[in-house]
C-alpha cells in the first residue's frame, strides 16, 4: 500500500484543549474518542501538540476517515459530557507539507476577513458589543470547566484524578527540571573553570590539582540522585501520587467577590449603548447600568453573575438590588474613559452566627465625587448621597432569605450535590464606602468610610475564629481551607520529634490564619509569625487574642530575614540546659512568590531545615522558588540545598482550572556524590 507524500487535506484542529495536556495525553485521549464515536481507531494516524497553545492537530490515514471523525463528533451532543473539557472542532485548511496550525495562520485568517476599521477601541481588538453576552459564553470565561463538572458522567473525585496528572505532576517535573538546569550550569561553569587555570580536563588533572581546584573555585557539584532523569518523580510517587484533595461541595463556595459597576447590553441590542457626545446613547447607557463580571475586558459590557455557579446566590441577589432598586443609573464607571463614579462593589459574607444568620459585609469603591478620577468630571456628592441612604434603609437590619436552588437545578437533578445551599439567611451587617481616585487598585490599607456596623468581617477555619480587616488576605473558599490548613497541620506534625520542642515560623503570615490553626490544633509547641504589613499584623495578634493564644504566639512587624534570625537567637538563649528545639518554616505567598532576601533567609538558615510551602500559583512562582532552594551550593549561597519531600495538590478553585499546592521542602543534609550520595542524619 503506498503512502501518500502529503497527508495536508487528512489533518482536522481539535481547540480548547487545557494548555498543560501533553502529546502523551493525547495519544491517550483520541483512541477513546474515536471508540466512543463507534470509529475504527485505525483511522487515527497521527498527532502534534503545540506546547501551552490550547489545542492539536490530528492526522487520519485518509480524507474519508476525518470526514467521517467530523461528521459523528459534530452529531455526538454528549460528548463534551463524555471528557474532561469542552473540545471545539475546527476543519483547518492545511498548506502542503504543514505540519501544524500556528497563531500566524489564525492572524492571516482574521486580517483576511476584515481590515481595521476606525470604530474599533484603543486597544485594537474587535468591538466587544457587537454581539450580546450569552450564559454560556460567561461560563466559559469564569467557570471554564463547568461542563466537566457537571456532566453526568463525571463526578468531582474523578475529575480531581486529571488534575493530579496533569497538574500536580507536571509541577514537580517542572521544579526538577529548573532545579537540573540550575546543577547543570554550576558543573559546566566550574569545569571551564578549571581548564582555564590548567589547561586540562579534568579527567587529566592530578588529584593535587583536583585539591587545589576544589579549594579555589569551591566544590564541583553533581547532580542529585532524585533530580537525575530516571528518578525525576521518584518523591512524588513515594507521596502517594499525589491525589488532589478536593470537597465534595463546588457551587456557591466563595466568600468573597468583587463586582464592577459599569453598562450591560439588552440581549434585543448590539449596539454599544455609551458613545460620547450622543445624548441618545447617554440614555441608552443610563437604562443598561449592571453590577458584575466584565467577561470580555474592560471595554466590554458588564454582566450578571447569575450564571456563575461558585458565587453564592445572596451575593447575586445583592448585586441584582443595587442595580436595580439603589444605584443612580448615570453613575457607572468606564475604566476606559475613567468617567463616572462607582467603580467596584465587593461582597465578602462571613460565618454563621446565633439564630442561624451570617453576616456580610459590602465595599462600594468610588471615585472623588467632586470631578472623578480626572478632576474635571460631573459632580456625584447629591448622588452619592442619595444613593448611601436608600442603602441604609433598605438593608440595616433586614434578614435576606435566599434559595439558591433555583440556580443549579441541572445539578440537582444529576444528583451530584450532597449539600446544596438550597436557602439560608443573611444580613447585611457592615456598610463600608471606600474613595480611590487612581487608575490602578488601591492598597489593603487604603483608608475607608464606615456608613455603620465594623471594618471586618468574621470567619472560621478548623474551629479557630477570625476577624478579617477590609483589605486583608482570606482564603475564598473556606470550606476546602479547612483541607488546605488540615494538610499543612499535618505536615507540620510530621516534622515533631519526642523530647524537642517545635517552633513554627508563619512566614508572610498576613492575618496570622495558619500559624494560630497549626498551634490550636497541637501541630507545634510555639508559632511566630511575621509579616511587613504593619496592619496585617495588627489583625493577627488580635485574631490570636481571639482564640486565646496569647502565651506561645507572637507576630511581628518586619522582615522575615531579620525576625527569623533574631528569634532564633532568644528562643535559644531561653532554653533550659539539655532542652532541644527544632524549627519549621511555614508559607504562603502571594502569586507573585516569595521575595528574594526571604528565600535568602530560608535557605541560608541552618536551623530551618523544613518547610511547607503553600502555592496559589505552582507552575510559576513555586517552580522559581524551588529553584532556589533546591539548586547548588556556590559562594555567594553556600547553605546545603533542599529537597522536594511531596507535593499535594488542594482544588481550592471547583469549576476552573487553578490548584493549590502543598509542597514539602526537607534539607537531609546530602552529601551529593553521584552513585555514593548519602544521607547526613541530624
Amino acid at each position: 500500500m503506498s503512502v501518500p507524500a502529503d497527508r495536508s487535506s487528512y489533518r482536522v484542529r481539535l481547540q480548547n484543549l487545557p494548555k498543560r495536556v501533553s502529546k502523551s495525553d493525547l495519544l491517550h485521549l483520541i483512541p477513546s474518542l474515536l471508540e466512543h464515536l463507534s470509529l475504527p481507531t485505525s483511522s487515527f494516524h497521527a498527532c502534534k501538540c503545540p506546547q501551552a497553545m490550547g489545542f492539536a492537530v490530528i492526522t487520519f490515514t485518509s480524507e474519508a476517515d476525518k470526514i467521517s471523525f467530523m461528521k459523528a463528533f459534530s452529531a455526538d451532543v454528549e460528548l463534551k459530557g463524555t471528557l474532561d473539557f469542552g473540545l471545539l472542532l475546527k476543519d483547518k485548511v492545511f498548506k502542503p507539507g504543514q505540519t501544524k496550525a500556528t497563531d500566524q495562520d489564525s492572524n492571516a485568517e482574521a486580517s483576511a476577513d476584515a481590515a481595521p476599521s476606525s470604530s474599533e477601541n484603543k486597544r485594537g481588538r474587535e468591538d466587544t458589543w457587537d454581539e450580546p453576552v450569552t450564559t454560556l459564553e460567561i461560563k466559559n470565561k469564569l467557570t471554564p470547566l463547568h461542563e466537566a463538572y457537571l456532566s453526568p458522567q463525571q463526578t468531582g473525585e474523578s475529575y480531581a484524578k486529571y488534575k493530579k496528572t496533569v497538574a500536580a505532576k507536571a509541577c514537580l517535573v517542572k521544579i526538577t527540571k529548573a532545579c537540573r538546569k540550575a546543577y547543570i550550569a554550576k558543573i559546566e561553569a566550574w569545569n571551564g573553570s578549571v581548564k582555564r587555570k590548567f589547561q586540562k580536563k579534568k579527567n587529566q588533572m592530578t588529584p593535587e590539582e583536583n585539591l587545589r581546584a576544589v579549594k579555589e573555585f569551591g566544590e564541583q557539584g553533581t547532580i542529585p540522585r532524585w533530580l537525575e532523569k530516571d528518578n525525576r518523580c521518584v518523591e512524588f510517587c513515594k507521596a502517594g501520587g499525589g491525589k488532589v484533595l478536593t470537597d465534595e461541595r463546588f457551587v456557591f463556595y466563595r466568600n468573597k467577590c468583587e463586582f464592577n459597576v459599569g453598562l450591560g447590553m439588552d440581549s434585543s441590542s448590539s449596539k454599544k449603548p455609551r458613545s460620547e457626545g450622543d445624548s441618545e446613547g447617554a440614555e441608552s447607557s443610563s437604562r443598561n447600568l449592571k453590577v458584575g463580571f466584565m467577561v470580555r475586558g474592560w471595554d466590554g459590557p458588564t454582566c450578571s453573575p447569575d450564571a456563575c455557579y461558585n458565587v453564592p446566590t445572596i451575593m447575586t441577589e445583592i448585586a441584582l438590588d443595587l442595580e436595580t432598586n439603589i444605584l443612580n443609573p448615570k453613575s457607572s464607571y468606564d475604566p476606559i474613559t475613567y468617567a463616572g463614579f462607582y467603580r467596584m462593589i465587593t461582597v465578602r459574607v462571613g460565618r454563621e452566627r446565633e439564630g442561624g444568620v451570617r453576616g456580610v459585609m459590602v465595599i462600594v469603591q468610588h471615585t472623588a465625587p467632586m470631578g472623578g478620577v480626572k478632576g474635571d468630571g460631573e459632580d456625584f456628592t447629591g448622588i452619592m448621597e442619595e444613593d448611601k441612604a436608600k442603602m441604609v434603609k433598605a438593608w440595616k437590619g433586614k434578614i435576606w432569605e435566599v434559595d439558591g436552588s433555583r440556580r443549579c437545578s441541572d445539578v440537582m437533578e444529576l444528583g451530584l450535590l450532597k449539600d446544596v445551599e438550597e436557602g439560608g439567611k443573611y444580613e447585611i451587617t457592615d456598610l463600608v464606602y471606600q474613595e480611590f481616585n487612581k487608575v490602578s487598585n488601591p492598597d489593603p490599607n487604603h483608608p475607608v468610610q464606615i456608613v455603620y456596623g465594623n471594618k471586618f468581617v468574621t470567619d472560621d477555619i478548623l474551629n479557630c475564629k477570625f476577624e478579617v480587616s477590609i483589605g486583608a488576605f482570606f482564603q475564598v473558599n473556606t470550606s476546602c481551607a479547612n483541607i488546605l490548613y488540615q494538610q499543612a497541620i499535618d505536615e507540620v506534625k510530621a516534622v515533631k520529634e519526642e523530647g524537642k520542642k517545635l517552633v513554627a515560623f508563619d512566614v508572610c503570615c498576613g492575618t496570622g490564619s495558619i500559624g494560630i490553626c497549626l498551634l490550636k490544633n497541637g501541630a507545634c509547641d510555639r508559632v511566630v509569625g511575621c509579616d511587613i504589613s504593619i496592619p496585617a499584623i495588627s489583625d493577627a495578634n488580635r485574631n490570636k487574642k481571639l482564640n486565646g493564644l496569647d502565651e506561645d504566639c507572637s507576630f511581628i512587624a518586619g522582615k522575615a530575614e531579620d525576625v527569623l534570625r533574631d528569634q532564633i537567637k532568644d528562643e535559644q538563649a531561653s532554653q533550659t540546659k539539655g532542652t532541644k528545639v527544632k524549627y519549621v518554616a511555614v508559607v504562603d505567598p502571594a502569586r507573585e512568590g516569595l521575595h528574594n532576601d526571604v528565600l535568602k533567609c530560608l535557605r541560608q538558615n541552618k536551623d530551618i531545615n523544613t518547610i511547607v510551602y503553600i502555592s496559589c500559583n505552582p507552575e510559576k512562582s513555586l517552580v522559581n522558588d524551588a529553584a532556589f532552594l533546591c539548586g547548588p551550593k556556590s559562594k555567594k549561597n553556600p547553605a546545603q540545598p533542599f529537597v522536594v519531600k511531596s507535593v499535594q495538590g488542594v482544588d481550592m478553585f471547583p469549576l476552573t482550572s487553578h490548584l493549590e499546592i502543598v509542597c514539602v521542602f526537607e534539607r537531609k543534609g546530602y552529601v551529593v556524590g553521584g552513585a555514593d550520595e548519602v544521607e547526613v542524619k541530624r
